[in-house]
């Protein structure tokens, strides 16, 4: 590991270059620590997705730190100039692993926002044009045998009151009911979570090479 002074790194390259290569970097690192939390040992009822909300929301980041890789890594491929003839210097081979890895993220691209529109959307409400699908996808699959509970708890000096929705995994698992691969629950986060693997994996190989193709030829070490 080397320690080195950034500006002098990313001012060399082109402004929308050091731009793209500095949010895929944060996307890269954030998906990193969101798997690590998918990974965690959660002691959950497999057949309910909601009943563990901590790998809920784990799914639901990386979900969203995904499609913001995909759309960086797509745009910075096709419609950033100063990338393109940068690539066309590439080794053959780290040429072969970029083009892999943006292919991947161009076949997954729809699945991507098909899972971002129903697990991961945003959460405002109110105005129009705030993005409620999330909220639509659960109000439809809702039924009668969904049932959750809330504690409210008080103290004297009032900085210690608070409020726990306990059924708040309740409702994310009836999102997983919508349209997901999958006959059950369990099938159903497995499938999203060997994708966000995958999606770790080619954003991993990504960075790799544009790190050996671009940075490092301004390492002075």
């Amino acid at each position: 590991m080397v320690s080195l002074k950034l500006k002098p790194i990313f001012t060399k390259l082109e402004p929308e270059l050091a731009q793209h290569l500095i949010a895929l970097s944060i996307g890269y690192e954030d998906l990193r620590l969101e798997l690590n939390g998918l990974n965690l040992p959660f002691e959950a009822d497999p057949d309910r997705i909601g009943s563990n909300y901590e790998y809920v929301y784990y799914l639901r980041r990386s979900i969203l730190t995904c499609r913001e890789i995909a759309k960086t890594l797509i745009n910075l491929d096709s419609q950033v100039p100063s990338f393109v003839d940068h690539r066309d210097s590439f080794d053959l081979s780290h040429l072969a692993l970029w083009t892999e890895a943006v292919e991947f993220y161009q076949q997954k691209w729809r699945e991507l926002k098909a899972l971002r529109d129903l697990l991961a959307a945003h959460l405002n409400a109110g105005s129009s044009g705030n993005d409620l699908s999330l909220g639509k996808a659960i109000l439809d699959q809702l039924d009668y045998d969904d049932v959750g509970a809330f504690e409210i708890w008080q103290s004297t000096d009032r900085l210690h009151n608070g409020v726990k929705l306990h059924y708040a995994d309740t409702l994310m698992g009836v999102a997983f009911r919508s349209k997901l691969p999958g006959e059950t629950a369990q099938a159903k986060s497995e499938h999203i979570h060997c994708l966000m693997d995958q999606a770790f994996k080619f954003a991993e190989q990504a960075l790799k090479v544009l790190t050996v193709e671009l940075l490092m030829p301004s390492f002075k070490l």
